[in-house]
C-alpha cells in the first residue's frame, strides 16, 4: 500500500483555475531555440501578457529564458546546464537543490523527472491538496515537495565511458513498444524515453496496424510500425509494465539494467536527475 504524506503548506500558491497555463519540456533546447526562431517565444511572451503562468520542466528553461520571461526571477533547470545559464542568462536567479521553483507567474522545475512532482503541485495549488493526494496515489508517489539534492548529480569517469562505449563501440537494438487502444500515456512516455537516453537502443511503438489508437488519457498516437503477429520480430520486445507512474519508471531502469548492465541504467537516471 502507497501511503501519501501531505507535504506541508502548498508549495505553488499562486495559480489558479482561471489562469492559462503555458507549458514547454525539453531536454537539451540549445539547439532547440535554434531551430523553433523567434516564433515560439514571441508566443510564450503574448501568453505571459495574457496572464498565463509559464511552466518550464528541464531545460525547457533555456526556452522560456531566451523569450525574456525569467528576468528578475528565480529559477532552476536541468543540474548539467547550470553553469550556461548562469553565464548566459545573468539577470535570473538560477537556483539549485530544488525540484522546483513557484515565482509568481513563472514556475520552473529541474530533470525531467521533476516533473511529476511539480505537476503535483500545480494541482495542488488549483483543485486543493486533496486533489493532489488523490492522484498522487494513483501515480504511486508519496511526496512532491521540493526538496532536492542537485549537487549530488554529475557527470563521473564511468558515466563518460558508458557514454563513449553505448554510442560508439556498442551494438544498437531497435526496442519493440507494442501499444494498444487505452494505452497508459504516461507510461509509454517513460519507458521510450528511458530507452531513448541509453545510446544503445532505438524504441519504437507497434501494432496490427498503424490506424491511430486513443491512449487512457485521450491522447492520439498513431503507431511506428505495423507488426505480423504470426512473425517473430528480429529485434527485442518490451512490454509495457502495468503499474504505477512512479513504479513504471523504476521498472524502466531495472529493464535497462539487464539488459546493458548497471552503468547504463545510472546514466539514464543521471540524465533524467533521478536518484535511484
Amino acid at each position: 500500500m502507497i501511503v501519501v504524506r501531505a507535504p506541508g503548506p502548498p508549495a505553488i500558491s499562486k495559480v489558479s483555475a482561471d489562469r492559462r497555463a503555458s507549458a514547454f519540456v525539453a531536454s537539451n533546447s540549445t539547439p532547440l531555440v535554434v531551430a523553433i526562431g523567434p516564433a515560439f517565444g514571441q508566443w510564450l511572451q503574448s501568453q505571459a501578457s495574457k496572464g498565463a503562468t509559464i511552466v518550464s520542466i528541464c531545460d525547457g528553461a533555456l526556452v522560456v529564458a531566451h523569450a525574456g520571461l525569467f528576468k528578475g526571477h528565480r529559477a532552476t533547470g536541468h543540474w548539467a546546464t547550470q553553469a550556461m545559464r548562469e553565464r548566459d542568462f545573468a539577470d535570473t536567479q538560477w537556483l539549485t537543490n530544488v525540484r522546483y521553483v513557484d515565482d509568481g507567474a513563472v514556475v520552473s522545475a529541474a530533470g525531467v523527472s521533476a516533473a511529476v512532482p511539480v505537476s503535483l503541485a500545480l494541482v495542488e495549488a488549483i483543485a486543493g491538496r486533496a486533489r493532489a493526494a488523490e492522484l498522487a496515489q494513483q501515480l504511486g508517489v508519496a511526496r512532491w515537495t521540493a526538496d532536492h539534492d542537485s549537487e549530488r548529480f554529475h557527470m563521473g569517469f564511468t558515466d563518460y565511458v558508458t557514454a563513449g562505449r553505448n554510442g560508439l563501440l556498442s551494438s544498437h537494438d531497435d526496442i519493440e513498444l507494442p501499444i494498444a487502444e487505452g494505452i497508459d500515456e504516461l507510461t509509454l512516455a517513460i519507458v521510450a524515453d528511458a530507452f531513448g537516453r541509453t545510446f544503445r537502443s532505438r524504441p519504437y511503438t507497434s501494432a496490427p496496424t498503424t490506424d491511430p489508437l486513443h491512449t487512457r488519457g485521450g491522447l492520439v498516437v498513431r503507431p511506428d510500425r505495423a507488426i505480423d503477429a504470426q512473425q517473430a520480430p528480429p529485434h527485442k520486445t518490451l512490454s509495457l509494465p502495468n503499474m504505477p507512474l512512479a513504479q513504471a519508471l523504476d521498472d524502466a531502469l531495472a529493464q535497462i539494467d539487464r539488459l546493458y548492465g548497471r552503468a547504463t541504467g545510472n546514466f539514464v537516471s543521471l540524465q533524467w536527475e533521478y536518484a535511484r
